[in-house]
């Protein structure tokens, strides 16, 4: 389960952090900091899914 757990977390931490960053690419072009908004959106995100799955 704990693989299974990884995978699902990860593979959301990276479609919310790409969502996120080219939805902000629309909104602010160019800036610096959409990449990092998107990261820690995701990361968040991530970690909500695998708490998800619950405390091994």
């Amino acid at each position: 389960m704990d693989l299974i757990e990884w995978v699902v977390g990860f593979a959301t931490f990276i479609v919310v952090a790409v969502g996120i960053t080219l939805a902000l690419e629309v909104v602010l072009p160019g800036s610096a900091t959409n990449p990092f908004a998107g990261a820690g959106v995701g990361a968040l995100a991530g970690w909500g899914v695998t708490k998800l799955f619950g405390d091994d």
